[in-house]
């Protein structure tokens, strides 16, 4: 281990996080392939209430240690806070079938089933709330679970990891875990006194104004279920038809909501000739496809590669589209991989990746 790392491990366990990330943030690139580094200073940003930077660092050593039970108690914490309890659940529950005796998981799950207001899951203020939920130090003396989690409880987890189905139920009975319950979202009506079309001019989708409405109530309902990528569609399919200014106003306050996924919760992904057949109306969506990677550029600001989708196995290519990594990651070429990534259209019309994830496979 290098005397960087090590020195930011003493800084860590003397719980000096803003030296830690003070040493460690300037150097991504030179340790972009370390899990150690990426975990040291997403639990850092953890503990110091920057939650946007631990996702961020915490989600590269999912990527690189993806069973790792600390980093996912580290991202489940940030899930919590933010108010997400479902994916914070689904952490949690994974954990279990990892490590079905792991103290945090089981406090983390019995915390979501006694507390039912969302607005507790944000207002964490203070490292020692936070820290329930988060791996123990090596000085610390782990406590039996008998102590910690009623045996209602245990016997749901223990459910869980030996009957998959029981996630479900577990699931439901979760108050915090339901429909039209994310955290920050509120429910937005049109106003009926307002036009709904746009009459005038010509528009890429015409569309009436039924389908105006259930465009627009499907695109909560996908954001109370956090099928944020289905939302950005439907955002789009309002903002390129004859909806009116007014609709197209209250879908872009709405659009402001779509959150980035990662590799453990993504789901709703779109196929390479779906989107081609039709790039506006996938445009600022997510996508997670398979390939090759090819012509790589590495500058000090960014890593770009051209990714052959569909051409893993070398049997078919559907097509290339360039991708642009804002964060240090390694890149083979010629290796099989999966990429999740940003759909963004120039003003010339061309697509490109933004990535999000690597995952080698």
């Amino acid at each position: 281990m290098s005397d960087t790392l090590k020195d930011s491990y003493l800084l860590f366990n003397k719980k000096k996080y803003s030296d830690v990330i003070r040493i460690l943030e300037p150097q991504v690139f030179r340790f972009r392939e370390n899990f150690n580094f990426f975990y040291l200073l997403g639990m850092s940003c953890l503990h110091q209430g920057d939650y946007g930077g631990a996702f961020s660092y915490l989600r590269r050593a999912v990527d690189l240690r993806e069973n790792d039970v600390n980093v996912l108690l580290g991202l489940a914490a940030v899930y919590l806070k933010r108010g997400d309890t479902g994916n914070a659940l689904r952490l949690w529950l994974d954990i279990i079938d990892i490590d079905p005796s792991n103290i945090q998981a089981q406090r983390g799950l019995n915390y979501l089933k006694k507390n039912g207001d969302t607005d507790e899951f944000t207002s964490f203020s203070g490292e020692d709330k936070i820290s329930r939920f988060l791996p123990q130090s090596k000085g610390q003396k782990k406590l039996k679970p008998a102590l910690i989690i009623v045996p209602g409880i245990i016997f749901l987890i223990a459910a869980a990891a030996l009957i998959p189905a029981s996630r479900n139920y577990i699931s439901n009975l979760i108050p915090s875990v339901g429909d039209k319950t994310r955290p920050g979202i509120a429910e937005m009506n049109l106003d009926e006194r307002k036009d709904f079309l746009n009459l005038k001019g010509e528009h890429s989708l015409i569309l009436t104004e039924k389908q105006v409405e259930d465009l627009f109530r499907n695109i909560q309902d996908y954001l109370y279920e956090y099928r944020d990528n289905l939302a950005q569609r439907d955002i789009n399919t309002i903002l390129l038809s004859n909806a009116s200014e007014y609709v197209k106003d209250r879908a872009r306050l709405l659009e402001k909501y779509v959150q980035a996924p990662d590799m453990v919760n993504f789901k709703d992904n779109f196929d390479y000739r779906e989107v081609t057949a039709s790039p506006l109306l996938y445009k600022n969506c997510y996508v997670l496809w398979k390939g090759k990677t090819t012509n790589l550029v590495e500058t000090t600001e960014k890593i770009s590669c051209d990714l052959l989708v569909g051409y893993h196995e070398e049997k078919a290519l559907d097509g290339i589209i360039p991708v642009d990594f804002n964060y240090s990651v390694k890149i083979i070429p010629d290796q099989p991989v999966e990429i999740l990534g940003k759909l963004l259209i120039n003003d010339d019309g061309i697509m490109h990746l933004e990535g999000i994830s690597l995952h080698r496979l």
